[in-house]
């Protein structure tokens, strides 16, 4: 399943560009430790 990040989920990736759940569990990581 992809998302598409809008405004607040864009600042969080860095990117408008859809990502999938995998790579959002691994940005969301990331951004938590």
């Amino acid at each position: 399943r992809n998302i598409i990040p809008d405004e607040k989920l864009a600042k969080v990736f860095g990117s408008k560009k859809a990502i999938n759940m995998f790579e959002m569990t691994k940005k969301v990581n990331q951004h938590l430790s």
